[in-house]
């Protein structure tokens, strides 16, 4: 019976790891979606502000002539 109780212990404890293991992960890939998600919307941001602006440049050439 002692043995029986030091394997389950070690079973336990093998278990506890692992699932300790999977929240790290699952807390590391949520946040590297938060960085992509983010990125992605200074990305965008950007390339509207770029659009903009060639827009408005290609306006004013349109208007000078």
């Amino acid at each position: 019976i002692d043995n029986l109780n030091d394997c389950s212990k070690s079973i336990l404890s093998t278990i506890k790891i692992l699932d300790k293991k999977n929240k790290l992960i699952k807390k590391d890939i949520k946040i590297k979606k938060e960085i992509f998600i983010f990125s992605s919307l200074i990305l965008f941001s950007v390339l509207n502000i770029f659009l903009l602006i060639t827009l408005l440049g290609l306006i004013s050439f349109i208007i000078s002539e």
